[in-house]
């Protein structure tokens, strides 16, 4: 069994797929549960917190075609071509991303981050013409002290990936 997230809405065939109460819920129409137990699937503890509630994951035969909604994690055993695939991200390649962006989020400066939400999304005279990042003279400025570029690009990548998961969250509450 191996678990995926979606990065796009994906559609997957019959197979043996584990979820979460309320996804199987969604989907109960095509869902039969099956006698397996997560137990049996050796599971780390990272990848069932990725599926949500622990006490609510089940595993469950797929008899017919669901869609998944971007950002669904979920458990699949089953026909992947590569379209479908490229719509899926391993646990393994999740985990080790939200571990990157905690690693990043400890060593962040949050009066730099601060300072880069403050800046004038628009203004030429705050962003780089040519790379789009905030002008260091323009941050050294506002927080009165030497900023190197690498502590910028920290920041900035910090910034447009909390942007990208708001984007993100707002997309999956619209739907």
């Amino acid at each position: 069994m191996n678990i995926y997230q979606s990065t796009a809405p994906v559609r997957l065939n019959p197979g043996i797929v584990l979820m979460n109460k309320s996804q199987a819920r969604d989907r109960n129409h095509v869902l039969v549960k099956t006698k397996h137990t997560i137990d049996a699937l050796n599971l780390s503890d990272a990848e069932l917190e990725l599926l949500g509630d622990a006490e609510g994951v089940a595993v469950y035969k797929l008899i017919g075609e669901t869609h998944f909604k971007a950002g669904e994690i979920f458990g699949y055993d089953g026909e992947l071509n590569k379209a479908r695939a490229k719509n899926l991200k391993p646990a393994e390649q999740v985990l080790a991303e939200a571990a990157a962006v905690e690693e990043i989020e400890a060593d962040i400066d949050e009066q730099l981050v601060d300072a880069i939400l403050s800046l004038e999304e628009g203004n030429a005279a705050h962003f780089n013409q040519n790379n789009g990042k905030p002008e260091l003279a323009v941050l050294k400025g506002l927080l009165n002290r030497n900023i190197t570029g690498k502590e910028r690009d920290a920041a900035w990548e910090y910034v447009q990936a909390e942007l990208a998961e708001e984007e993100a969250d707002e997309d999956q509450a619209a739907d």
